[in-house]
């Protein structure tokens, strides 16, 4: 008996991978609902983020006009 016969090195015979392929074409599902709302969320948090990034832009050229350190304290 050789080793490929049992999936040895190369995957093949008996569990290797012609027949761990054997149906293997997954059709694409649309999301869940659950999946959904979290892409929905991650969506609201990314446009959250970028409205404090584009907020803090004035903060921080008023600051530097001023003369703030950028840690706050002098």
């Amino acid at each position: 008996m050789r080793s490929h016969d049992f999936g040895g090195r190369h995957g093949g015979g008996v569990g290797g991978r012609a027949v761990r392929r054997r149906g293997a074409r997954r059709v694409r599902r649309p999301p869940g609902p659950r999946r959904e709302q979290l892409l929905d969320e991650a969506q609201a948090d990314a446009e959250a983020f970028a409205r404090l990034v584009e907020a803090w832009g004035p903060l921080v050229a008023d600051a530097r006009y001023a003369g703030v350190p950028a840690g706050g304290a002098e």
